[in-house]
């Protein structure tokens, strides 16, 4: 970089045009941000030509101490020449002509305890925000300590066993004060294959949490495992993933400021709907697949006292909200329907489905595996599926060894099922996280406590 465009690098909103179809940028403040989310002091050194050597720095702890943002720009002395050269030659490349180095130091943001795993966020963190540019999907090579950082893909596209559900561009037109706008962006989901139970899922981070959209803008992702609040994450999503590309030119659609950052996407009301309608039947695919794909039980018990009882006391019980299908009217056979002509008025998707309370109680066993929780809960219409867990020791314990004794299989499924409703109920992005955890510790310590 010459001096006129380091100074501008190096200003909090930078002046230069940025070409919304190719640049990463849009506001000049990049750089800047990104620098501040690792460390307090950023210096950059950087050769325009041969033998031309500039240095620029800002310093976090100055700015606040004088109360406005100042920085250095003026010729490298000779120790950032050398420290700019060794920058290279440490990584393994040639020293170039022309090139840039930017250092960012006093790095309290990256949330580590020691180098090793500090360079590991780093390198997975850019490994998978920059995967469309990295080689060899593109033409940019990233090293970190020396190491060269490989791209990764959270849709597994390279995995013989990842479905793809559906892999389109779509339009979307929208209207503000300058007119009406339309450009496309692209969809691609995906149904992740199952790595043998819940254990290796999650090493391989296939869990309820990394569920939901990647959004990438321009090619870079700036949003992962998010719900555009269209579902809440659970583990029956666990496999669903949607990786979702749009152009710069729908930024104001897509909620995008200078943060970009997950609290900072918004999408419009218009192209969240879009997404959803595109996007749902795909979702409750991976669903029904996910729960498909796990075995029954090898011995089954019955429960249809509980069911019976709670169906009978729904009106007195807390329940969580379903979205059930509407009926569709009844097709007339008049002369205008024989001739190919609809008398019935289409409906929007969104009008398909109608707000009921889930009054239905149904209870299966499932081998989940030995160290999944004992007991799972889905809401699919109006039912509450509590789905014990056959492989976890409190299942033997509690259920099989009472078999016989329905009035104690009625009292656990009671306790289970107002556990389930409960989490149900009050379960929401925010909260996902929390009563995973919970459900899997109470399960933690009923295994330890039940195993012999």
């Amino acid at each position: 970089m010459d001096e006129p465009v380091l100074d501008q690098m190096m200003r909090l909103g930078s002046r230069s045009e940025h070409d919304l179809d190719r640049d990463l940028g849009a506001f000049g403040l990049g750089s800047d941000t990104a620098a501040l989310g690792i460390g307090r002091n950023k210096h950059v050194i950087t050769s325009p030509e041969e033998g031309v050597y500039l240095s620029a720095m800002w310093d976090l702890d100055v700015i606040v101490r004088e109360r406005k943002f100042v920085k250095h720009l003026d010729v490298a002395t000779e120790e950032e020449i050398e420290l700019f050269e060794s920058a290279f030659a440490r990584s393994g490349f040639e020293i170039p002509e022309a090139g840039t180095v930017v250092r960012i130091t006093r790095c309290d943001r990256i949330s580590r305890k020691d180098l090793h795993s500090a360079k590991g966020a780093v390198s997975k963190y850019i490994g998978q925000t920059y995967r469309r540019f990295l080689v060899p999907n593109g033409g940019l090579e990233v090293r970190v300590n020396g190491d060269k950082v490989e791209p990764t893909d959270p849709m597994m596209r390279d995995n013989p066993d990842t479905l793809v559900l559906m892999d389109e561009q779509a339009e979307f037109t929208w209207k503000d004060k300058d007119g009406i706008h339309s450009d496309t962006f692209g969809l691609f989901a995906v149904h992740l294959p199952d790595f043998g139970g819940k254990e290796a899922n999650e090493d391989a981070g296939i869990r309820a949490g990394t569920s939901g959209f990647y959004i990438l803008r321009n090619g870079r992702e700036i949003v992962a495992h998010t719900t555009l609040r269209q579902f809440t994450q659970h583990a029956e999503f666990a496999r669903f993933r949607c990786e979702v590309t749009i152009p710069a030119s729908m930024d104001s659609q897509l909620g995008v400021t200078f943060l970009k950052s997950s609290l900072d996407v918004k999408p419009t009301q218009g192209l969240n709907h879009k997404i959803e309608q595109l996007t749902a039947p795909y979702r409750r695919q991976s669903r029904k697949m996910h729960l498909k794909s796990r075995k029954d039980a090898p011995e089954q018990v019955p429960h249809d006292e509980a069911a019976k009882q709670i169906k009978s006391r729904s009106p007195f019980l807390r329940k969580p909200k379903a979205e059930i299908e509407k009926r569709g009217p009844r097709k007339k056979t008049d002369q205008k329907e024989k001739k190919g002509k609809d008398t019935v008025k289409p409906r929007s998707p969104r009008d398909r489905t109608q707000n009921a309370l889930a009054d239905q109680a149904t209870f299966e066993a499932k081998a989940l595996g030995a160290t999944a929780p004992f007991y799972e809960g889905t809401l699919i219409g109006r039912h509450i599926i509590v789905t014990y867990n056959s492989d976890h020791p409190a299942y033997q314990r509690l259920i099989l060894d009472n078999r016989d004794n329905r009035g104690q299989i009625t009292g656990i499924d009671f306790l289970v099922w107002s556990i389930v409703a409960a989490e149900l109920r009050n379960h929401d992005d925010s909260s996902a996280r929390f009563m995973e955890a919970m459900r899997e510790d109470a399960s933690f310590n009923l295994r330890q406590l039940l195993t012999v």
